[in-house]
């Protein structure tokens, strides 16, 4: 596996690891995200972005 961030790498499969890592941190965000928000709203929007970007990662690996 190869991280490539290239127009092309987004239209070539994920590979299946990496697919269920980049889930595993939305999920992850959105549930600290979702559970915090009351009492802290800048570590729930912390939470989110960082899954967001995590998942968003994840979707540039490519097979070698």
């Amino acid at each position: 596996m190869k991280l490539k961030f290239e127009r092309k790498s987004l239209s070539n499969p994920t590979p299946q690891k990496m697919r269920l890592l980049g889930n595993t941190l939305m999920v992850i965000g959105t549930t600290i995200a979702g559970s915090i928000y009351n009492e802290t709203p800048w570590v729930a929007v912390l939470a989110f972005v960082l899954g967001l970007v995590g998942k968003g990662l994840t979707e540039f690996f490519i097979e070698d």
